[in-house]
């Protein structure tokens, strides 16, 4: 017998089991690396597919909040999609997958954050988007003498005002930030506070393994050179760092000549409710436009295309994919008609959006 449901107390390690046997060979890692998603107090959305007494396929997902400039939009973030052998091509995962949309859509979700990118999320609505520069660092001596300390537990204050300068982030508590701290502890080589002059200045967190900067806090300017310092110090090689494209001080990049990749974020994107996400984006739009025109704009989702209206104005969207480049951003973004609904959709999009594969990536 097949049963579609949340995970229950009683299965809870079972299905841990099988998720660690898909992503880490059968050791118990996971719920280490990603304790949000994985902990107990999340299994009302970690939803399974049994047959009879087995867990035979799971899907799980977070629901976060994201500040974007003082403007608030939930997201859920899905990870650790997994089937056992033995139920695969079946398509529990696909019937799993459903069944989040529309409990998202119940929870007043806006938007889907997934770490993969496999025909089972792109058929379904997912694709790439954002605008996300991938900068290499080298091993460099700066003129500045940064020192650094392991982060523990106690820095958690310290580490939340500095992550919380940026006005466009994803929303964390302090038993959150706990847990990633420890998260980044458990997954990463090196999570380390950054001190000049004896004064914190900001964080950083490296996979070694992965040659990246996982997440960062801080002046970029002054990161960037305490961070290739410390590759220089701890002979850890060339570094990935991936910034958005608009980052406050993103012009130290290019004065500094280093060599950039244009990307999109890591994972693909699915917009669950656009018309939800307007109405949480009024706040950060009508900055920029005045309240009366944003009110008169209209979105209509249609069987395989999205028309936004405005007066007598009507531009039609290609489907999902087109729908996210345009409200995330993308560096294929092909020209728009010289029309006033255009011109005001470039006023407010693409929005500002935190890197989605920093400690809150899952």
């Amino acid at each position: 017998m097949q049963q579609l449901k949340s995970c229950s107390k009683d299965e809870f390690q079972q299905a841990l089991d099988l998720i660690n046997a898909t992503f880490r060979e059968g050791k118990q890692m996971m719920e280490k690396e990603f304790p949000l998603l994985l902990s107990e107090e999340n299994s009302e959305r970690r939803v399974l597919m049994k047959v009879d007494d087995e867990v035979a396929a799971i899907v799980n997902y977070y629901k976060s909040n994201i500040h974007i400039e003082g403007t608030s939009v939930n997201v859920g973030s899905i990870g650790a999609v997994c089937t056992a052998n033995n139920h695969r091509g079946k398509g529990f995962a696909t019937k799993i997958l459903n069944e989040i949309d529309q409990r998202m859509l119940n929870e007043n979700i806006h938007v889907q954050l997934i770490s993969g990118d496999r025909a089972l999320y792109t058929r379904r609505g997912a694709s790439f988007g954002g605008k996300v520069l991938r900068v290499k660092l080298t091993e460099n001596k700066s003129n500045h003498l940064y020192t650094y300390e392991e982060v523990e537990e106690k820095d958690v204050i310290s580490l939340l005002k500095i992550y919380n300068c940026d006005s466009t982030r994803f929303y964390r508590n302090h038993d959150e930030m706990v847990a990633l701290m420890y998260a980044g502890k458990a997954a990463y080589e090196h999570f380390k506070k950054v001190y000049l002059n004896n004064m914190l200045i900001g964080y950083f967190v490296i996979s070694e393994n992965f040659k990246r900067v996982v997440e960062f806090g801080g002046s970029l300017p002054l990161i960037i050179q305490s961070i290739q310092q410390y590759q220089l110090d701890n002979k850890l090689g060339d570094l990935n760092l991936d910034l958005l494209s608009d980052s406050k001080d993103i012009s130290v990049i290019y004065e500094k000549n280093y060599e950039v990749e244009e990307r999109n974020h890591n994972g693909t994107i699915k917009i669950i409710d656009i018309n939800g996400l307007l109405n949480a984006l009024r706040p950060y739009a009508i900055q920029y436009i005045p309240e009366d025109v944003f009110d008169l704009i209209k979105v209509e989702k249609k069987v395989d295309s999205y028309v936004f209206y405005y007066k007598d104005e009507a531009i039609s969207l290609g489907g999902d994919s087109e729908l996210v480049k345009l409200i995330f951003g993308s560096w294929d973004d092909t020209a728009k008609k010289d029309t006033e609904l255009n011109g005001i959709l470039q006023e407010i999009f693409p929005i500002p959006f935190p890197m989605t594969d920093n400690l809150n990536f899952i």
